[in-house]
C-alpha cells in the first residue's frame, strides 16, 4: 500500500513536473516570437522612414524643376505615395495582429515594401536624385 502511495505520488510530482516546464517553454517561445516580431516591425519601419524620405527628396526635387520635369515628378511622387499607402496599411495590419498571425503577414508586407523601394530607386535614378 506504501509503495502504491509512494508510485502515485512520485507519477503525480511528474505530471505536475512537465505541465510546468511546458509551461515554462511556451512562455519562452512566446517571448521569443514577440521579440522576432518587434525586430521585424522595427526594421520595417526603418524601411519606410528612409522610402518617405526619399520621396520628400523627389518631391523637393519638383519645386525647382522646370514646368515639365515638375508635372512628371508629381506625378511619379503620387503614384509613389499611393504605393507607399499600400505598405502602410500591410504595415499597420501586421502591427495589429496577435499570435503567430504576423508571420502570415509578413510575406505581403515584404512584397510591398520591397516593391515601393524598387519604384522608388527607379524614380530616383530616372530625375537624377
Amino acid at each position: 500500500m506504501k509503495k502504491l502511495f509512494f508510485a502515485a505520488a512520485l507519477a503525480a510530482g511528474l505530471v505536475a513536473g512537465g505541465i510546468f516546464a511546458a509551461d515554462s517553454t511556451d512562455q519562452k517561445i512566446n517571448i521569443d516570437v514577440h521579440h522576432l516580431k518587434k525586430d521585424y516591425q522595427a526594421k520595417v519601419a526603418k524601411e519606410l522612414r528612409d522610402i518617405t524620405h526619399r520621396i520628400r527628396l523627389l518631391k523637393h526635387k519638383a519645386l525647382k524643376a522646370d514646368n515639365h520635369a515638375r508635372a512628371d515628378i508629381k506625378k511619379e511622387t503620387r503614384k509613389l505615395d499611393a504605393q507607399k499607402a499600400v505598405a502602410d496599411k500591410k504595415f499597420a495590419e501586421l502591427k495589429k495582429s496577435t499570435g503567430d498571425a504576423w508571420k502570415d503577414l509578413q510575406k505581403g508586407v515584404d512584397a510591398a515594401v520591397d516593391n515601393l523601394k524598387k519604384s522608388v530607386d527607379e524614380a530616383a535614378k530616372r530625375f537624377k536624385i
